[in-house]
């Protein structure tokens, strides 16, 4: 290399320090990694490619301490660092690609997490450019999923079918490639197909969806963020097609799938989603069963989800959402004022968040109603 010397050995000793926090989970790792990546920067030190790497690294380590913490300036930082990698290195270059496409799944972690458009825009925008110049197959899969993901993420906000039926497309192309047991591939595919059955009532989709899935649980993978998101994905399936169909068998197995998902969970990111998919079945079992014990667990399901969530983050309006229904529930087998005003607070808080074809809206405007007619 023609440039410092230091610069890279930093990189190779951050690149090692990756790998013991990936088999440690040891907090001081990132932070010496981050901490002299941040000097050697600083020094104006290396040539543009190694100061690219370095900021590749430092997205990195930043990336895994915001799975760790969730602290929303660790993802910042991480963004903010791709973005400088990729401006840094020289076009064509093999890590540029890999940049860009680590770069398209943070801003995708980042509207999740904020729903701000401009990042799932950017996410698609920089998600398709790596697809078109991708060749190896298992990267083009991958690459593919994530702008399949994208795109279901865009209608979710916008209510536009084209980007629904893009991203199920986009993810077939996926699975094509050879990895249909990828658990990944699968579960984004899954979750469109899911996507349109909430929006067209095709049960087609949910029982391609329960196929695709059953297969990865022979797989040995355990404890893994998308073995937890595949075990959640299966429950919320089952509990649709119970929906739909009334096979109680359906409605059970939905309830033991989602368990499943919270025993492995954790503290992940995915712990409320995971904590609502639950409560929801068993509001359903209620519904059969009038069960108390149904009732009082989906009660505390939902108040468990909300506080897994901070106000900021996107799904919270949805978690208030289902907590004010339970209360709503609870309230119409016991009346209870103080659950009442709790509901209603509730309610009011999730609608100024709630964007106009978001389906959650619906659901607060007729758990509004409730309040009235319980007060009134």
């Amino acid at each position: 290399s023609d440039g410092s010397p230091e610069l890279s050995v930093i990189n190779l000793r951050a690149a090692d320090l990756e790998y013991r926090w990936d088999m440690n989970r040891d907090e001081s790792h990132l932070t010496e990694g981050m901490e002299m990546l941040a000097r050697g920067l600083a020094s104006g030190s290396g040539s543009r490619e190694e100061r690219a790497v370095s900021h590749s690294h430092l997205a990195a380590l930043s990336n895994r301490r915001y799975k760790a913490t969730e602290a929303l300036e660790d993802l910042d930082r991480a963004i903010e660092h791709d973005r400088l990698a990729v401006s840094l290195y020289p076009s064509p270059h093999g890590s540029q690609a890999v940049t860009e496409a680590n770069l398209g799944r943070l801003l995708q972690t980042r509207y999740e997490r904020l729903g701000a458009a401009q990042d799932i825009e950017g996410a698609i925008e920089i998600t398709r450019a790596v697809v078109a110049m991708t060749v190896s197959p298992n990267a083009r899969s991958g690459r593919l999923s994530d702008l399949g993901n994208a795109l279901r993420l865009r209608f979710e906000r916008t209510g536009n079918l084209d980007d629904l039926t893009e991203s199920i497309a986009v993810n077939r192309r996926a699975m094509a490639c050879g990895y249909d047991l990828d658990p990944r591939i699968t579960s984004n595919l899954t979750v469109s197909l899911l996507v349109r059955y909430l929006h067209l009532g095709e049960i087609a989709d949910l029982d391609e969806g329960v196929e695709l899935l059953r297969p990865l649980f022979s797989l040995s993978w355990k404890n893994d963020e998308h073995r937890i998101r595949a075990l959640s994905n299966m429950a919320i399936f089952l509990h649709a097609r119970f929906a739909d169909t009334g096979q109680r068998v359906d409605l059970d197995e939905a309830i033991d799938f989602a368990r499943a998902s919270i025993r492995e969970v954790g503290e992940l990111p995915d712990k409320a989603r995971c904590l609502t998919t639950l409560a929801s079945a068993l509001n359903s079992r209620f519904d059969l069963t009038s069960d108390p014990g149904d009732l009082d667990e989906m009660l505390t399901l939902f108040q468990r989800a909300l506080a897994a969530t901070r106000e900021q983050d996107a799904m919270w309006p949805r978690c208030a959402a289902n907590l004010a229904s339970a209360l709503l529930t609870h309230v119409d087998h016991e009346y209870d004022d103080q659950a009442l005003d709790q509901a209603q607070r509730l309610v009011d808080a999730a609608l100024k968040r709630f964007g106009p074809v978001d389906a959650a809206r619906r659901l607060s405007l007729v758990n509004r109603a409730r309040v009235w007619g319980l007060r009134y």
